[in-house]
């Protein structure tokens, strides 16, 4: 057995920085211990800014010694930046711990012992204080997980008192939390930095805004959720330069535009948050564009940009993209989408994979041109993948599958064969009439994934039968009939 432990550093600015010594050198150290004398792989992740993706980001890899000893070395930062922990044994579960803060001149000694119960953290060392403070936070939150839970699936929109109560509740949760973070002594942007996670962390979980499908039905119910969420955009909100910081804060404020829009529209379903990646994407871009400036708004853009949820089929994403372009003004930021401007606009041309079928043969996509050209890429244990599946066995497939013009194929990132010839002969993510293909054991670190910054699954492509992009942002997610109509759309464009 094997851990991989992933270290995502998140290098960001952070003001009022010049109280830092000259930047030293980062030094992460410490050891894995569990049974046995079993070596560990140590991934360590580095971006240059708050992303939500791991889009850009540069990664180091070292196995542990005899001892499970492991230790980098990392550049000098002048700035804050975050960090993140994932450890994962193939048969004992993982961990994580997201979102920690680095700082210049820390040297963060860690001790992670797994037991078959889960895994246990101490920190030691230079910076280690807001780690631990870090950590009683998340303790906290586990420890209230399960009240807070109770409360949401309780009818809070029948009577207005549970909306109140629901506030109260969060603005207690939010108190606890301060406390904790109150009691340790921690530089002014490191408090800044993590009160603005609370905040966002805090809030993100009592906006709810997936569950409102069910109250839309019932006009009074409906009438009562949107007093709860007026009520809840009164609430003061913090746009200062510690918040563009914070990927939690970030997410919370993407989560209370896309409310904005829903209490606008008078509960229209169509702004629920799983149709608003669909039905009216370039409307929330434009919220997010209206409400932010700076900075702030420069990553608010192309994390929503970025979102693997976007499935726009009327072709706002590609404007969205040129206008984003225009907009963002940090280097970091404006690199990722000038690659995206080459690489997924509407009309460029695909990259050129080669990949072996189930019987070993190398397909190259080029191979396909002169048909429309269908791209699912999954991999084994996907939950969203074989969901996917499912809708696109049942609806979508029979009424393309005796079009010579159309050709459905099926990109799996198993880093075993056996998992993937497995997963293909039962067809679970797949069927056998599609051109199954293989990753041949590289992953995600496949240069056509990496190309199209690939993280996940389910991702779809349409490629036209010239070779070349129709559509990046393709819906799935119970959007069946829209699928339908952008195949069509595609096949009617591609005989033109």
């Amino acid at each position: 057995m094997k851990f991989i432990f992933l270290l995502m550093l998140l290098g960001v600015f952070c003001p009022s920085q010049s109280s830092y010594a000259q930047a030293k050198p980062i030094y992460l150290d410490g050891q894995v211990v569990h049974e046995g004398k079993r070596r560990s792989t140590i991934t360590v992740v580095v971006w240059k800014d708050v992303i939500a993706s791991n889009i850009g980001a540069t990664q180091m890899t070292c196995t542990t010694g005899r001892n499970g000893s492991f230790s980098f070395k990392l550049p000098r930062i002048e700035h804050p930046m975050r960090i993140g922990f994932e450890v994962n044994q193939s048969k004992g579960g993982n961990s994580v711990l997201n979102y920690y803060i680095l700082e210049p001149d820390d040297h963060i000694q860690m001790k992670i012992n797994w037991t078959p119960k889960g895994f246990q953290y101490r920190f030691f060392g230079i910076g280690a204080t807001k780690y631990r403070c870090r950590q009683e936070i998340d303790m906290a939150s586990n420890k209230l997980e399960p009240f807070i839970e109770q409360e949401k699936n309780k009818p809070i929109f029948y009577e207005p008192i549970y909306s109140l109560r629901r506030i109260q509740l969060e603005d207690s949760i939010l108190q606890i939390k301060f406390s904790i973070l109150d009691k340790y002594k921690l530089s002014r942007p490191v408090y800044h930095m993590l009160k603005s996670d609370i905040i966002g962390e805090t809030r993100i979980t009592f906006q709810c805004f997936f569950m409102v499908q069910q109250y839309l039905a019932d006009s009074m119910k409906k009438e009562r959720l949107l007093q709860y969420y007026r009520s809840m955009l009164m609430l003061p909100v913090d746009t200062s330069s510690y918040s563009t910081i914070s990927p939690a804060y970030l997410n919370f404020l993407f989560s209370r535009s896309a409310i904005c829009l829903f209490v606008e529209s008078n509960g229209n379903a169509e702004y629920i948050l799983a149709n608003v990646y669909n039905a009216r994407f370039k409307e929330l871009y434009d919220k997010l564009k209206a409400d932010y400036r700076g900075e702030l708004r420069e990553r608010m853009l192309l994390n929503y940009l970025t979102d693997m949820r976007i499935q726009d089929t009327r072709g706002d994403f590609d404007s969205c993209l040129q206008d984003a372009y225009e907009l963002v003004h940090n280097p970091y930021l404006k690199e990722i989408l000038k690659k995206w401007r080459t690489v997924k606009l509407k009309g460029t041309p695909v990259y050129d994979f080669s990949l072996p079928d189930t019987t070993g043969k190398m397909v190259r996509l080029s191979d396909l041109r002169g048909k429309l050209v269908f791209i699912d890429i999954w991999f084994t244990g996907c939950s969203g993948c074989k969901l996917f599946a499912r809708q696109m066995d049942s609806l979508v497939y029979p009424l393309f599958k005796n079009d010579s013009n159309i050709q459905f194929v099926s990109i799996c990132t198993d880093l075993k064969k056996s998992q993937w010839l497995k997963s293909v002969r039962e067809e679970k993510y797949s069927l056998k009439t599609f051109i199954n293909l293989y990753t041949n054991g590289l992953g995600m670190e496949h240069p056509f994934l990496k190309y199209y910054d690939v993280e996940g699954g389910p991702t779809l492509m349409l490629v036209d039968k010239k070779g070349r992009i129709y559509s990046v942002t393709v819906p799935r997610d119970g959007k069946s009939k829209e699928l339908i109509a952008l195949i069509y759309a595609a096949l009617r464009e591609s005989d033109h």
